[in-house]
């Protein structure tokens, strides 16, 4: 199983996260089931933000993350780094703990 990791930004857009998880765990189930293998996850995906809380994306949609950066897995196969609206930026700091 590969482990894919998608980073939780303020103020990220919300669809590449969301879009993200859909293709990565939706696509290994697929293509197990298309060639008449297990229907198991082939991709462990995952949204971590700094502390684990919930992350609030530009166009004010809450995505829940699945975990903190503290709790990372200790090998990443991919990491995934959402758009980042600037419009929507308060302060240079937002996403400092990244």
């Amino acid at each position: 199983m590969k482990t894919i990791v998608v980073l939780g930004l303020q103020a990220s857009l919300a669809s590449p996260l969301v879009a993200a998880v859909d293709t990565f765990r939706l696509s290994g189930s697929h293509y197990k089931e298309v060639y008449g293998e297990s229907s198991d996850q082939e991709f462990s995906v995952s949204i971590a933000t700094a502390n684990g809380d919930p992350v609030q994306c530009a166009n004010k949609v809450t995505i829940d993350a699945h975990l903190s950066l503290r709790d990372l897995p200790s090998h990443i196969d991919l990491l995934v780094i959402p758009t980042v609206c600037k419009k929507y930026v308060k302060g240079s700091g937002v996403n400092k703990s990244y």
